[in-house]
């Protein structure tokens, strides 16, 4: 099974990446494949990024919880970070 490609939505600060990445590992998650939009299309709406990034190859991380359930409800994966917990 090909490695997912992870699309690091920019409401995610560098310490929530961090965060992240622990849980990855933990969970046999392979991060070596990022897109960070915060960096490659800054500004980039939600809408564009559903329609241009995010497929069954894909995985977003997000802080936006609509953003999240969006995603979940088009049978795509996402994990949602918060404060204190992540939820896929």
């Amino acid at each position: 099974m090909p490695r997912p490609t992870i699309i690091i939505d920019e409401s995610v600060s560098a310490a929530q990446f961090a965060a992240f990445e622990i849980f990855a590992r933990r969970h046999n998650l392979d991060t070596s494949e990022c897109i960070f939009i915060k960096e490659m299309y800054p500004g980039m709406p939600d809408s564009q990024i559903l329609l241009h990034y995010l497929d069954e190859t894909t995985i977003l991380v997000t802080t936006d919880r609509p953003f999240h359930n969006t995603v979940l409800a088009r049978g795509l994966r996402s994990y949602y970070l918060d404060s204190e917990e992540i939820t896929d």
